[in-house]
């Protein structure tokens, strides 16, 4: 056989060959991919798919650095020495992205999926199973809060948050995302030992609050407000966190944070299960705190009905004043929340009760245009 016929046939066999559909060529890719780079592949991938935004480059690097079996579970030194290369772990599947969001030239470089079908395939039924018991969405949140948790363990926390996150690149990212990932895995019935460790670690725990404190308007680094971790499972609805953390004897009523306690933060933020596991477990329902009162006024000022339901029938008391809006009626009637402000007056709210600078009820459901509510206020005299 001649030269020219076994290039001809090399290439029509190489042309027969290949992958005839995007699945099919992400499939290949994925099954190209060493063993030795297949944990760090699978990490990127976690990250990239179920992520809230982009990973940078540095964070990316410590991401597939961290090592859960291992004591310290993150150490700097083990860092791969050109970032860059974190890219061949996941072959053509990823892209490095250069942004310029300073405005003074100077670039951040991102790791993004080099495709929105790569993301596509990666969360379909058409994954391969060797590769969807680590990408499908549960699996891989859980990874990431086990490596979100991990890294901020390791932390040394002697240089404070502002050194602390130039030091550690992923220790913002992790401060902030990890409640998000834990939330949805929570739901699903999934838990980890790395968010228990965390959550009882008190000063692993105030120092990720510092790095980021979801309850504040500004959230930088360097949060002073004293804040204990069932307030802080409460408020980013974290059930089996916070049913974990009462087991353990955690102070239903402790003061903290800027929604007061935990009652307060799970009440303003709807959760409603937390709420009723928080009243079962002896939460004052009165208790006074932060800048809106109580528990009822931020249910009622959010318009979270079955909430505010549940805490009348706890014995919250429909009049108590405190806070911004003074009471749960002049919460509901100035965001125009109409069946919350018909069941407080149904339980007796006092519909000229003064307090705050906007006066009454009547007055800010006025000043804020809701027709309705002003009707309903002055049927009750």
């Amino acid at each position: 056989m001649s030269r020219e016929n076994c290039h001809r046939k090399s290439v029509q066999n190489t042309l027969a060959n290949l992958p005839r559909t995007l699945d099919d060529t992400y499939a290949r890719i994925l099954k190209a991919i060493p063993p030795e780079h297949l944990i760090y592949a699978k990490r990127l991938l976690q990250f990239l798919t179920y992520s809230e935004r982009p990973l940078r480059l540095e964070e990316a690097v410590d991401a597939v650095t961290v090592d859960i079996g291992s004591r310290p579970r993150f150490d700097t030194r083990n860092r791969v020495f050109i970032p860059k290369e974190v890219v061949q772990y996941c072959s053509s599947l990823v892209t490095l992205v250069s942004k310029d969001e300073s405005g003074d030239g100077t670039a951040r470089v991102e790791i993004q999926l080099a495709h929105f079908s790569v993301k596509q395939y990666l969360v379909s039924d058409r994954l391969e199973a060797d590769m969807a018991s680590d990408l499908k969405e549960i699996p891989a949140r859980t990874a990431i809060v086990n490596v979100c948790l991990s890294y901020l363990l390791e932390l040394d926390r002697s240089c404070g948050p502002s050194k602390a996150i130039k030091t550690y690149h992923l220790a913002q990212y992790s401060a902030q995302y990890w409640a998000q990932h834990a939330a949805v895995v929570e739901r699903s019935g999934g838990q980890g030992w790395c968010r228990d460790k965390y959550l009882s670690s008190r000063a692993a725990f105030e120092f990720g609050y510092e790095l980021y404190s979801p309850d504040r308007l500004c959230t930088g680094p360097g949060a002073k407000v004293p804040v204990g971790s069932l307030y802080y499972a409460a408020f980013c609805g974290l059930v089996s966190s916070t049913r974990m953390l009462l087991e353990k004897g955690a102070e239903v009523n402790a003061q903290g944070g800027e929604y007061g306690n935990a009652l307060q933060a799970a009440s303003y933020r709807g959760h409603g299960k937390i709420v009723q596991m928080l009243l079962d477990k002896g939460a004052d329902v009165n208790a006074q705190g932060g800048n809106d009162g109580n528990a009822l006024q931020r249910a009622s000022y959010r318009g979270h009905g079955k909430i505010v339901q549940m805490l009348l029938e706890k014995g919250a008391e429909v009049n108590a004043q405190g806070g911004d809006d003074s009471n749960a009626l002049q919460a509901a009637s100035y965001r125009g929340h109409g069946k919350i402000v018909q069941m407080l007056l149904d339980k007796g709210a006092d519909v000229n009760a003064q307090g705050g600078d906007d006066g009454n009820a009547l007055h800010v459901a006025s000043s804020e245009g809701h027709e309705e509510i002003v009707q309903m206020l002055l049927d009750k005299g």
